[in-house]
């Protein structure tokens, strides 16, 4: 058993409702806003000194990329979970073969999914009808990326399973100095050599597995938990594995529908030519934007909810639940104002293309009246996450995603500028959709007979 200060310092079960999640979830914001702004690196810095079809060429992996990691990630999304939940429910020996379990569980799909990927990167591509011509510099980008999935897969899962214990800051700290370096070596490759698309490729390689050892250094080193990670610990149990898989096989068929849905849509966005896959590709970044404030607090929510139903503390959970639910609608409906007003200024940050920026512009508003929904589906979704319902959300995901598809088509049949908008609210309607599911189910409460670990086990 950990001493009591080790138990303080990740523990959500007792004290302040608000000040837990405002405490867990503030430098997971920063951690995202961060990663989100690494991400956008290489579109701003290709877009403004290579071009709008370079910017389109790395655009055109948006979709195949998200793919890629939704595929991984729910080894560490099931990971997260059970590991908040251990906590919980003060089971500390076994959290280190946890880690350790998950780790080895992470690096083996993602391997194995970057091997396919290089195999049929072409085909893919081809497939997505990406425009002849940016699509040599896209193939580029896709080989060089896909390969450094499994450093990827370290960091986010690494990332996950740290905050379910706690530790919020050494992600962001991590975070920080990788996002530095990426920048930097943008600008280098870039800006510098010359490289173009090559050159953000390569950068985003070297950051994503500087990031995975500096995860690993510190979950050896962790102050929250007692954990083991060298070379004889890496490790699966089977028990643990069989757990970590069940929790996250329907998050990563969630997510891996999902983006399959929006390969879909990228493949039809394509046919509008390359202004439109790069107004596409700026307002995708810009959307993760908007999505940060309750992404953040979804995630603090799931943490809440695994370690208190894990301590059979269900007392806590609606105060927490209309808490989230408030802060994070509030928060973005402030964002959706502030950015209709200013959605071409935003778009301008990527490209001075007018013809872009007239599209992008006019794509970002579409989406502005539709963002509280999405906030309120993460904040139910991830409350049934936490308590270990990952099939519900998976579910209600999915019935997403198959609407999305036929409803953009419908919605912008002709390939013509202004009707490439209406993709857009395709995806607005979906969102109310979902947010309809999760808010009955959350109501049946079924969600809280899902915890995997309580005090009583």
């Amino acid at each position: 058993m950990a001493n009591a200060q080790t138990l303080r310092r990740g523990d959500m079960t007792q004290g302040s409702i608000y000040r837990s999640i405002l405490l867990f979830a503030l430098p997971t914001f920063l951690t995202t806003l961060l990663n989100t702004f690494y991400n956008m690196a290489d579109s701003i810095i290709v877009g403004q000194f290579v071009g709008a079809e370079a910017l389109a060429a790395v655009g055109a992996n948006n979709v195949t990329g998200m793919l890629m990691v939704s595929l991984f990630q729910g080894a560490g999304i099931g990971g997260g979970v059970y590991i908040a939940q251990l906590f919980g429910a003060r089971r500390m020996d076994d959290i280190s073969k946890a880690f350790n379990t998950m780790y080895v569980l992470s690096v083996l799909l993602a391997v194995g999914i970057s091997v396919v990927f290089l195999a049929f990167g072409r085909p893919i591509l081809r497939m997505m009808n990406t425009p002849e011509n940016i699509f040599e510099d896209a193939l580029l980008y896709f080989y060089i990326v896909t390969a450094c999935q499994p450093g990827m897969a370290i960091y986010l899962s690494g990332s996950s399973a740290l905050r379910s214990i706690g530790d919020t800051t050494a992600p962001l700290v991590f975070l920080i100095f990788t996002a530095i370096l990426n920048v930097g070596l943008n600008l280098l490759f870039v800006v510098g050599m010359h490289m173009g698309v090559a050159g953000v490729a390569w950068a985003t390689f070297i950051s994503q597995y500087l990031s995975a050892v500096l995860v690993l250094w510190r979950t050896g080193r962790s102050r929250y938990a007692p954990i083991t990670i060298n070379q004889k610990s890496l490790r699966m149990d089977p028990q643990m594995a069989k757990i970590i898989l069940r929790l996250g096989i329907p998050s990563a068929l969630q997510m891996a529908v999902s983006s399959l849905g929006n390969l879909l849509v990228q493949r039809y966005t394509n046919l509008f030519g390359s202004a439109a896959v790069a107004a596409s590709t700026t307002i995708h970044r810009l959307d993760v934007l908007v999505g940060l404030p309750c992404s953040s607090l979804g995630a603090a929510l799931s943490v809440f909810f695994g370690q208190n139903l894990a301590a059979r503390k269900t007392e806590r959970l609606h105060k927490a639940t209309e808490f989230g639910s408030v802060l994070c609608t509030g928060l973005t409906l402030v964002l959706s104002v502030l950015l209709y007003v200013l959605a071409e200024p935003a778009v301008r940050i990527f490209t001075q293309d007018a013809e872009i920026i007239h599209l992008g512009g006019q794509m970002f508003r579409m989406l502005c009246f539709f963002y509280w929904a999405m906030a309120l589906n993460v904040v139910f979704t991830s409350l049934m996450r936490g308590a270990g319902d990952t099939t519900a959300v998976m579910v209600i995901s999915v019935v997403g995603a198959v609407i999305r598809v036929p409803l953009a088509w419908l919605l912008a049949i002709r390939p013509e500028p202004m009707i490439f908008r209406n993709i857009f609210l395709a995806s607005g309607i979906c969102n109310l959709v979902m947010l309809a599911m999760s808010l009955v189910y959350y109501m049946t409460g079924n969600w809280k007979k899902k915890v995997v670990v309580t005090v009583d086990d």
